[in-house]
Parts: C-alpha cells; structure tokens; sequence
C-alpha cells in the first residue's frame, strides 16, 4: 500500500524492501508518533496509513485505489483534534494532489528543501 500510494503520487520506484518500512514503522516513528492504519472493511486489507503526533503529521498514505474515500480527511482531523498549537508536515513538490489535499485543509506553505533521500523538493506546511 505504501509502496503504491508512494509510486502513484511520484511516479518513481521506491528504493525500499518491506523490512525496511518494518523497522522504520516500530524503530523510528513508533517512538515519537502515533501509527494508524486504515483497512478495507471486507477483507481487513491496510489500504492507508496516518503517522502523526501533537505537532506533525509525517506520514499520509493512502492507497491509489482508495483515494478521495474521505479517508486523508478523517486522518487530518484526528490530527487537527489533538494538535496542541500548529501542524506541520512535509510533503514533495511534484505531488499535486496531496499539495491540494492539504491546502484544501487549511495547511499553508511556510518553507521547503531537499533534505530527504530522495533528493526531491520538499515543502513544509503548517496548519494552525
């Protein structure tokens, strides 16, 4: 899911194995951020992933078949409901739809760079 949602909004491959996001998902998120899946009711299949904390949403995935179900938004609001004073989050430049998603949210565009594996643009927005 990851992978395709990831693939289907940068039309790039990603350079990771499913081992990879395992660690990064329990070593590297789980301590700082609260992980949540979303599941297709019938066949308990994870068809979105939200990755967010009082402060910064770092994760938003939501598989190309399953997009603009309202899912992203109940993600988003979850994360508006528990902020303590300003969202912020980084997503790349060259994805279109998840720029327009957020913006229609209320996020604006405080800054970016190219500080991420990828060595893509990034921007940073805030809500709040």
């Amino acid at each position: 899911m990851w992978r395709a949602s990831k693939h289907h909004a940068l039309g790039i491959a990603d350079q990771h194995d499913l081992d990879s996001y395992r660690y990064f998902l329990t070593e590297i998120l789980v301590p700082d951020f609260t992980v949540q899946f979303a599941r297709e009711t019938s066949t308990g299949q994870i068809i979105g992933i939200f990755v967010f904390n009082a402060t910064e949403i770092n994760q938003l995935y939501i598989h190309p078949d399953y997009q603009r179900q309202r899912i992203g938004s109940q993600f988003i609001q979850r994360a508006k409901d528990l902020c303590t004073t300003t969202l912020e989050l980084n997503t790349f430049e060259q994805n279109l739809n998840a720029r327009h998603f957020y913006e229609k949210h209320g996020f604006e565009i405080i800054g970016g760079d190219s500080k991420n594996e990828e060595g893509l643009p990034d921007l940073r927005y805030r809500w709040g």
